[in-house]
């Protein structure tokens, strides 16, 4: 009867670990991109491809007449403390999409910290932080893992 009750659990544990995950308990991926919103006044607003999902709301909220992906990066949610490097900031990053704390450094000045909630398919927005030729942007945001 123990034998019986043992290879039932490996089945059982089994099936369980193939189980596709429901559709609320997928893992989200964050994705990170820092932005220079370059203020010109003799051209007309342009972007780059790697832009063209946020390109209008970026048209929308902030006068530049040019932008420019600097780097970007993703990490998995939730996150514990993960670090990333983005051309001379490190952001870290704490907590899953419904609470997760974000720390931006420049070297080691702190220019943020804060906790938010994220909308999935939603960009979060943090900038204004002074560049060579405008303002650097942050942009957050968290989508299902594609994998």
């Amino acid at each position: 009867m123990t034998k019986r009750r043992t290879i039932g659990a490996l089945v059982l544990a089994a099936l369980v670990m193939l189980w596709p995950a429901a559709p609320g308990f997928a893992e989200n991926l964050l994705t990170m991109r820092l932005i220079e919103a370059i203020e010109k006044s003799d051209s007309e607003p342009r972007g780059i491809d790697e832009l063209d999902d946020i390109m209008e709301m970026l048209k929308r909220n902030l006068a530049a007449n040019e932008y420019r992906l600097v780097a970007s990066t993703s990490v998995a949610l939730p996150a514990a403390d993960t670090v990333s490097r983005l051309d001379g900031y490190s952001v870290t990053c704490s907590g899953d999409r419904d609470s997760l704390t974000i720390l931006i450094r420049e070297g080691k000045r702190r220019l943020l910290r804060t906790t938010v909630v994220l909308s999935e398919g939603k960009p979060l927005v943090f900038g204004g932080f002074p560049s060579k030729l405008g303002k650097m942007i942050f942009i957050f945001l968290a989508e299902p893992d594609k994998e």
